[in-house]
């Protein structure tokens, strides 16, 4: 397997993803390409095979298929899938049998490009912050070959103020994948921090004090100084509340702050709780739904489900299937197995 792909699958031994795939020798696009010709070239969809082949592959192994598809019958997969299949049963197919650093640049370009959104540029804050460096790279070349120039020339070109100085640090600077903290510079932090007049205020007013805190430092590092400055701030109030609190700080760069502080803490915590939020809503957000569970799927999406169980009491699969129907919720459904069982799969 190349490794672009490698890297889109968890890179941690205690993380694990809900798509595993079947070994090289027992991987086999030509038959798996026969099934998804028959599924769609019939009076009928069958879109229980559709379901069952994707989910049954890594994204890798899903490019050979896509390969093995054009060879055989001379058509594009995608073609026919949109001509079968329609709504957000295809978004989330055609998002599985997109090359991961592809359908990561893709998001990153949408997000950054879409000024009518709540917070612009969000969804690409999230990308960097939960990315690997190796991801990151891998997902910067697909975004050049595809638009041209680098996400942080884009963003230069797309978010205005600090907020999108701010974002540009984030992607211009490889982050520090080490577990140590510098407690000489943590100390300078905390001090710069809480003896500024607005306290907290001053990462969302400090271009400099912003890079130098969030921009390229390790997230051990990030998260001993927000519980320092917890505990030295005294005010029985955690930093995300104190952010939201705050209405001196321009709402897109609190959110920001709020984003990081959060994914500091726990990634797994992070995305489980995007997903309540996504659930809960008056109208629930497919958009997140899919791109959520399509960009953690090979990564860690079996831990951000039991870390939902532990925050909400409550299966992920089971409140998905609340909001999610038919052969849609069947694709999430599969693709969140396990995910009523609080134990790790062996």
């Amino acid at each position: 397997m190349p490794l672009m792909y490698q890297l889109f699958e968890s890179q941690e031994l205690n993380l694990q993803g809900t798509v595993i795939g079947p070994e090289d020798d027992d991987f086999h696009p030509e038959l798996a390409s026969e099934r998804l010709q028959k599924a769609l070239g019939g009076i009928q969809t069958d879109e229980k095979v559709l379901i069952d082949v994707t989910v049954a592959h890594t994204n890798f192994q899903r490019q050979k298929i896509m390969e093995s598809y054009q060879a055989m019958f001379e058509r594009d997969l995608l073609v026919d899938l949109a001509d079968e299949t329609g709504g957000y049963l295809y978004d989330i197919l055609k998002a599985l049998y997109t090359p991961s650093p592809v359908f990561t640049a893709t998001l990153i370009h949408h997000s950054i490009s879409d000024a009518n959104v709540e917070f612009q540029g969000i969804t690409a804050l999230e990308i960097v912050s939960t990315h690997t460096t190796k991801q990151m790279r891998a997902v910067r070349e697909a975004y050049q070959m595809k638009y041209k120039k680098t996400p942080e020339k884009d963003i230069a070109r797309k978010v205005d103020g600090l907020f999108g100085k701010m974002l540009q640090s984030l992607f211009r600077e490889p982050r520090d994948e080490n577990d140590e903290v510098n407690n000489e510079l943590l100390e300078k932090q905390v001090t710069t921090i809480c003896s500024a007049p607005g306290t907290i205020e001053e990462l969302g007013r400090s271009l400099s004090l912003f890079e130098e805190v969030f921009a390229g430092t390790s997230w051990n590092h990030i998260s001993t100084l927000v519980s320092r400055l917890e505990d030295e701030l005294n005010a029985g109030k955690s930093i995300e509340n104190l952010l939201r609190r705050n209405q001196n700080m321009h709402g897109d760069i609190r959110q920001m702050l709020i984003v990081l502080v959060k994914i500091s803490r726990n990634i797994q915590t992070y995305f489980a709780e995007k997903l309540h939020e996504a659930i809960s809503a008056d109208w629930p957000d497919y958009s997140v739904i899919n791109n959520t569970i399509v960009l953690r799927c090979e990564i860690d999406l079996f831990d951000i489900c039991n870390e939902y169980r532990r925050e909400f009491r409550a299966s992920l699969l089971k409140d998905l299937q609340m909001v999610c129907s038919g052969e849609y919720f069947r694709v999430i459904s599969r693709l969140l197995p396990n995910c009523f069982i609080g134990r790790r799969r062996t």
